[in-house]
């Protein structure tokens, strides 16, 4: 075996890249979001914008600036 280390950032990097692709959103999913958000930006629809924050495990205190 020449170098070890480089082995296992090959692997780590393949692991990494395989994640990735796996969470990845599709670009329908992509659009469906994104034509979402804007219309609730556009609507000032406060509610929709606040569902797309990921709260969970999140300071109170840093959400509050929020509202």
């Amino acid at each position: 075996m020449k170098n070890p280390m480089r082995l296992f950032s090959l692997a780590g990097a393949l692991l990494l890249t395989l994640v990735f692709a796996m969470v990845a959103a599709t670009p329908e999913q992509e659009k469906a979001f994104t034509d979402k958000y804007k219309a609730a930006m556009e609507g000032k629809d406060t509610a929709t914008l606040e569902s797309f924050l990921y709260t969970k495990g999140s300071d109170p205190a840093a959400l509050e600036f929020t509202r």
